[in-house]
């Protein structure tokens, strides 16, 4: 009798272990099978081509969302914002560029100081270093990381006379623009004097990091032609450049 009391107990004690182990099971599947549901689904890579201008140091709603931002035009007239997430990304492109990226939206709140306003911007994300479909541009040495909007322009003077180019500026963000040394001929030009002004509101208060323009005088010496480029840079660290500008002055 008290053998078929423990082998009774054995049998009892064994299904319990069994059943303990089957649901230790299923609730492993069970969490497995939530974390696969959750998971947020991939973002198609795709490749795009354009001519980029950067906003990168200067104050917009596009830098809000992403510092390191600008404008892609294709040449079918689209106007695509890019962001570049990591700040050692660059483009030195005098021409096309190719970006490879996804679409995706980022959502920002406002900031303290409500020079950024909460919402969501589409952008196309760029995952990899753009490329140059044709000629690179580098300056002194160091990599460029960005262009101007502006093309290389003509302008054409009388010698004597003094011209202007203008350009948007914030120099709260550390960066202002100067002539780039070694390309000017300066027997045909020359600069005179750089002034900044802030853009002034409507309701006539400056808003502090809200930019302004800087404008560089310059007087015509003689006749003759000589480049100029303006560069968008930080006076502490000369190669980081963000923007340029080309220039072939003539002067008659």
């Amino acid at each position: 009798m008290k053998n078929w009391c423990y082998l009774i107990l054995s049998m009892i004690i064994l299904m319990t272990l069994v059943n303990l182990s089957a649901c230790k099971s299923s609730k492993k599947a069970s969490k497995s099978a939530d974390t696969t549901t959750t998971q947020a689904p991939k973002l198609s890579e795709e490749a795009i081509v354009g001519t980029f201008e950067s906003n990168k140091g200067v104050k917009t709603t596009l830098s809000c969302f992403c510092y390191n931002s600008g404008i892609l035009q294709t040449d079918k007239g689209e106007s695509i914002n890019i962001c570049l997430p990591n700040d050692n990304m660059f483009v030195d492109c005098e021409t096309a560029v190719r970006m490879k990226g996804s679409y995706d939206s980022i959502t920002i709140e406002e900031d303290e100081a409500g020079n950024c306003r909460a919402g969501t911007l589409k952008f196309f994300i760029v995952n990899q270093q753009p490329q140059c479909l044709h000629n690179n541009h580098a300056l002194g040495g160091g990599k460029l990381h960005g262009k101007a909007a502006n093309k290389q322009q003509k302008i054409s003077v009388k010698a004597g006379e003094t011209f202007t180019i203008e350009q948007a500026a914030n120099p709260s963000t550390g960066y202002q623009w100067q002539i780039q040394s070694g390309i000017t001929d300066e027997n045909i030009i020359k600069f005179e004097q750089q002034n900044y002004k802030a853009t002034i509101p409507t309701n006539g208060e400056a808003m502090v990091g809200s930019g302004g323009t800087s404008t560089f005088t310059f007087r015509a010496l003689q006749a003759g032609t000589t480049k100029l480029k303006l560069i968008y840079t930080r006076s502490s660290n000369p190669t980081q450049i963000t923007q340029f500008a080309n220039y072939i002055v003539e002067v008659k």
